[in-house]
């Protein structure tokens, strides 16, 4: 009778075989890759909507610079012409269309001026609000001041 050896095990069958079936039988199951597959895809919806949300941004950032700049553009244009004589009256509404065929604007832009007084240190001031109507329906406002007499006590 022989006695069992370091190699072989006591049902009759070398370690290293067994080694084998249990490597061979060790992998992924069903369940681990289904679970690995969901959270890399929760993983990657995230990161799509993170990406979505930047692009929005740039592209409204994009158009708040253009159109401060067409904005920008209006008051220096306009503010010349509003100044030529300190002791003329301002016009209380500026032609819109005007002011968009001076700057010959984009299609979808849209122009407002109104005239306002204020008063700063009980000083009265002309001012204008230059309000700018972008296509995608945001508004963006400025104003500009003119220290002369009002056109009332003119």
């Amino acid at each position: 009778m022989t006695t069992p050896s370091s190699s072989v095990s006591s049902i009759g069958c070398p370690r290293s075989s067994r080694r084998m079936r249990r490597r061979a039988r060790a992998g992924f199951t069903l369940v681990e890759v289904l679970v690995a597959v969901t959270v890399l895809s929760v993983g990657m919806i995230a990161i799509h909507q993170a990406f979505g949300t930047c692009l929005h941004a740039i592209r409204s950032s994009e158009e708040t610079l253009y159109s401060s700049m067409i904005l920008e553009e209006a008051v220096t244009t306009m503010a010349p012409k509003l100044w030529q004589d300190p002791k003329d009256p301002l016009p209380e509404k500026l032609d819109a269309r005007a002011i968009e065929a001076d700057l010959k604007m984009p299609a979808g832009y849209a122009i407002e001026a109104d005239k306002n007084k204020i008063k700063i240190n009980d000083v009265e001031l002309d001012a204008y609000r230059f309000k700018l109507k972008t296509p995608r329906g945001s508004r963006i406002e400025t104003s500009i001041y003119f220290n002369r007499p009002v056109s009332d006590k003119a």
